[in-house]
């Protein structure tokens, strides 16, 4: 390169010619470029690096939601076996169940065992309905075994009255008391209902036990029964019957604060 002003020779890329200072605009425009191009490389660099992330996040994502849909299905289909077998073997248990045995225990009122062989060959709800009569008698059991263990664990509170009285409307006395109301019901609102007329008389046996427990414990009379199962769980004339309860025992009743 050729200054125009001093006319030295050097470098067509120099930006200013070395001897004497003259600006070279070849080399001006030639680095101009040059910057212009690295911008350019930069730019296109940021941007691949700004792309990159969002392309292997939606490969990513696309990939997790392949295998959530494949996992989803393969869960279908081994519900879908598992259901099929428990049915298959449900039913193998129903069949091998004897009717003779069963109406055996139900007759000689055997009914831990009956439940058990209910259980075993799983008859509760099955389709046969000639065992509905002995599920019904085991699920009375059941629930006079339940009240027992109420009676039971009220009897035990009463060894420590301060706990007894800590909440009263939440305690072993309304819990009685409640229990006691759904056995006596007549209406919708009691535990259970009695299809068979032979099982009445096991609901009789546990309607017994409920009076027995409020005759003794509260001294109840026949008007007071009446009103204890016209009752509902924890409104306010329930409370009002819980502090009644309290008040004939002589003992501290505690307002339920939350």
């Amino acid at each position: 390169m050729k200054c125009e002003n001093c006319g030295a020779e050097y470098g067509a890329r120099e930006i200013r010619c070395p001897y004497c200072g003259t600006q070279n605009h070849t080399g001006i425009q030639w680095k101009q470029e040059e910057e212009q191009a690295e911008e350019r490389v930069e730019k296109e660099k940021a941007f691949a690096i700004k792309r990159a992330p969002i392309y292997v996040v939606n490969r990513v994502a696309n990939t997790i939601l392949l295998v959530s849909l494949i996992l989803l299905v393969l869960s279908f289909v081994v519900m879908a076996i598992c259901f099929k077998v428990e049915e298959v073997s449900d039913k193998h248990k129903q069949k091998s169940a004897v009717y003779d045995e069963a109406e055996q225990l139900y007759k000689s009122e055997d009914f831990v065992a009956l439940d058990d062989y209910l259980e075993e060959h799983d008859l509760y709800f099955a389709d046969d309905d000639r065992y509905d009569v002995m599920c019904e008698a085991a699920k009375l059991y059941e629930r006079k075994l339940d009240f027992q263990e109420y009676w039971m664990r009220y009897d035990e509170s009463k060894e420590d009255l301060e706990n007894l009285t800590e909440a009263s409307i939440y305690s072993p006395v309304s819990r009685m008391l409640e229990a006691c109301s759904d056995i006596l019901r007549e209406d919708s609102y009691r535990w259970y209902e009695v299809d068979f007329a032979e099982n009445q008389k096991y609901l009789e046996e546990i309607r017994q036990m409920a009076t027995v427990f409020l005759v003794s414990e509260f001294d109840y009379t026949a008007e007071d029964i009446e009103r204890l199962t016209q009752m509902r769980s924890y409104d306010e004339e329930f409370e009002d019957i819980v502090r009644d309860a309290y008040r004939r025992k002589g003992w501290t009743y505690r307002e339920y604060s939350e």
